[in-house]
């Protein structure tokens, strides 16, 4: 059995391998067969039931798409609405903001001459500030058009081949007498050796 453990985005990725170490004796043996045949079978019927899974996707997902195509409609309608909200405000606020830049110039230019023209261009400077560091709304996100395959996709996430055998055969294996010996092996940005 095979399973990868990440410990950090940048450290080192490591694989746990178990040795299986068989007991010596001849019924012992005759048990480790035993436990072989029992995971090919639950194996076997894993990979059948996944394969039902797999053909009940692509019917369900011939029954879904209408209805996620009528939700897209629904989806894109609301997205182009806030698409313009979203130009309009973004136009606006470009504005603003040019408009505010075009007053500070003229204000700083004029603040040696008269003190009124300084408090306005402080008066400004703290707006274009509070403009520039206001958050904008964020854009949103166009919705995806659902298609016949990526529809079967989405059903099909939930057939799984992973029965829980593996573990199963291991507890069979070791009440036979043989040991599990796991061994930890880097696999990525390995440490180097001293």
């Amino acid at each position: 059995m095979v399973s990868t453990l990440f410990l950090g985005s940048c450290g080192p990725t490591y694989t746990t391998h178990n040795e299986y170490v068989p007991p010596s004796s001849p019924y012992a043996l005759s048990c480790l067969r035993q436990c072989d045949t029992k995971l090919n079978a639950c194996q076997n019927s894993c990979d059948t039931r996944k394969q039902s899974c797999m053909l009940k996707a692509s019917h369900m997902a011939n029954l879904s798409l209408p209805v996620q195509e009528k939700e897209y409609v629904n989806k894109l309608e609301l997205y182009i609405a806030e698409k313009k909200h979203y130009d309009l405000e973004k136009r606006e606020r470009h504005h603003q903001l040019t408009r505010l830049e075009m007053d500070y110039d003229v204000y700083s230019k004029r603040c040696k001459q008269d003190s009124y023209y300084c408090t306005r261009q402080n008066e400004v400077e703290r707006e274009l500030r509070d403009l520039k560091y206001t958050a904008t709304t964020k854009a949103p996100t166009r919705p995806t058009k659902p298609t016949l395959a990526s529809e079967i996709q989405r059903h099909q996430a939930s057939c799984t081949s992973d029965c829980g055998c593996k573990p199963r055969y291991n507890s069979c294996y070791t009440s036979c007498g043989g040991r599990i010996v796991p061994h930890k092996i880097c696999t990525h940005n390995c440490p180097e050796k001293k």
